[in-house]
């Protein structure tokens, strides 16, 4: 089976506590968690962004450009879903 850098990510999120967001209609998958007050969302090709709203959001990392917070998601997603 075939893993995706978005379904690590998604995968991930949710180990780290941050609960799919099933009200979100945009091309991204959303996210909430109950210490932040915007969204993460998750593209299809793997970026990860944070902001209120999918158009207001800003990029927190993608494949090419892994910030600590995006390893920190794919670690997750290692240790707690796939291992």
């Amino acid at each position: 089976m075939k893993t995706t850098h978005q379904g690590k990510l998604c995968a991930g999120l949710q180990v780290l506590g941050w609960q799919p967001d099933p009200a979100d209609r945009s091309r991204y998958k959303a996210f909430r968690h109950h210490e932040h007050t915007g969204k993460a969302f998750v593209g299809v090709n793997g970026a990860l962004r944070l902001g209120r709203n999918a158009s207001e959001s800003h990029s927190i990392g993608d494949p090419r450009n892994q910030t600590s917070f995006y390893q920190e998601g794919l670690a997750a997603c290692e240790q707690g879903v796939w291992a």
